[in-house]
């Protein structure tokens, strides 16, 4: 999901999901179904999945066996939330354990707008109005003394 005051919903992100057996079991890749993801198992024996993702993208992996850990991680924020972090729905990380099992990432991209004058500036610009008020009454106040 991409939400904020500037969010763009054809902004990309790489999500990488990391599915890894327990114990001494051993993933069969042939048979998980994950789509147009890009596939890849490395000699810790994790298997890894990365999709290209814009907003309300939906992906499923299928015929993920149970007793897996999964991880889920986004990169690619540019400049999206301050930190540069994903927030999740709280299934960033698990063991596979149901038939079913899902998480969102939520991407948040919000800006200050320049406005020009503030809080923090506002004092000094009275400051400065008055002082060229009184230079501007000051140099009146001369002319006019030194006409008469």
């Amino acid at each position: 999901v991409i939400t904020g005051d500037f969010a763009v919903q054809t902004d990309t992100f790489t999500v990488t999901v990391t599915l890894t057996p327990v114990g001494t079991l051993t993933l069969n890749a042939n048979a998980i179904d994950a789509g147009n993801g890009e596939k890849g198992i490395d000699n810790d024996r994790n298997y890894t999945i990365t999709y290209t993702v814009t907003g309300d993208s939906e992906y499923t992996i299928k015929n993920i066996p149970y007793d897996v850990n999964y991880t889920v991680v986004e990169t690619g924020l540019n400049e999206y939330t301050p930190e540069y972090v994903a927030s999740y729905d709280g299934n960033q990380v698990g063991k596979i354990e149901a038939a079913s099992t899902s998480t969102t990432i939520t991407n948040t991209r919000n800006a200050e707008i320049n406005t020009g004058i503030n809080l923090d500036s506002l004092p000094y610009l009275i400051i400065l109005a008055v002082a060229i008020g009184g230079l501007i009454l000051f140099v009146t106040r001369r002319r006019m003394a030194s006409n008469e």
